[in-house]
């Protein structure tokens, strides 16, 4: 509920869709839980991105780069730093950033790549650039740190080097968001050092989102307040009660002036008399009145033969 109130574009249903599939790709603990939303929350704060963006690519990325050994703070801070550049849809950023590391958990478990990257191919491809991806003991070290050394030697490389080294290691498909990452690696470290320092975050925003809606629903009861006031004012009912009563007495002098109610029913009836008696109808109405008040009443029968 409390990044569904900061992220302002998604519905507790839908954060929790995100969240859920972050937590369980990185396998997180319940004590652990609002120490991720804190990473998201910071570089959502802190970046051309949103925590709701950021929380969507996890979403795409966050089993796979748990399996090859990058960081919730790495995966992140690389997600906010291409989205940031390249403002393409969160979807997408987190689709190509599951491509990419996909292919190292391919390798991993021996594959042979779509484009016939295999182990070898992909490990000569970075030792030439001074990169090792595999440790002392033959095993693949964790891609977090692959990428992070790679990102610290990119701007020594010739264009030529950036270009194929980005290709193997993210596709002919994908390599432009990798690009995209290591041209912008120092927005990268800036991100990651956020990431780091993120604890506390969620509640923060939080507090100043309680207070931010405090403070219009405050305005708002004052708007209302101020409203019932106007329309509830007593010299303003004053005003208008007299107006009726004015009314009222005028219509009660006139009736009093002509005698009463029934001399007053009874010039009315002159007047549709004369105006209606010709045709016939305005007699055979109130005879037909005359017989139904003699019916239900029992005793009027001569008043209304009489009218």
């Amino acid at each position: 509920m409390k990044a569904a109130n900061i992220s302002f574009n998604s519905s507790t249903k839908e954060m929790s869709q995100y969240l859920t599939a972050v937590w369980n790709g990185y396998k997180v603990g319940v004590d652990q839980m609002e120490h991720y939303v804190d990473i998201m929350a910071a570089l959502g704060a802190n970046t051309a991105t949103s925590m709701e963006e950021i929380a969507t690519a996890m979403q795409k990325v966050g089993a796979t780069a748990n399996t090859v050994g990058v960081t919730m703070e790495q995966m992140s801070s690389m997600i906010a730093t291409v989205s940031s550049v390249t403002r393409q849809s969160a979807e997408t950023v987190g689709t190509a950033m599951n491509t990419i590391l996909s292919r190292m958990g391919g390798l991993k478990l021996g594959k042979t790549l779509e484009d016939g990257v295999d182990l070898n191919k992909y490990s000569n491809a970075l030792k030439t650039v001074g990169v090792n991806i595999l440790d002392a003991t033959g095993e693949l070290r964790d891609m977090g740190d692959v990428i992070e050394e790679l990102g610290g030697k990119w701007q020594t490389l010739t264009a030529a080097q950036k270009s194929a080294t980005a290709q193997t290691i993210g596709g002919v498909r994908q390599y432009t968001t990798l690009m995209a990452l290591f041209e912008n690696w120092d927005n990268y470290k800036i991100n990651l050092d956020v990431a780091f320092n993120s604890d506390g975050e969620l509640a923060k925003q939080q507090e100043i989102w309680a207070q931010s809606w405090e403070a219009a629903s405050g305005r708002m009861k004052n708007a209302i307040q101020g409203l019932y006031s106007e329309l509830i004012n007593d010299k303003a009912f004053i005003k208008m009660t007299d107006g009726i009563t004015a009314v009222i007495n005028g219509i009660t002098t006139l009736i009093d002036k002509m005698g009463g109610i029934v001399p007053l029913l009874g010039v009315i009836s002159s007047v549709f008399v004369s105006k209606l008696g010709a045709t016939g109808a305005i007699g055979k109405t109130l005879t037909n009145l005359g017989n139904n008040i003699s019916i239900i009443t029992g005793s009027a029968n001569k008043q209304a033969i009489s009218t």
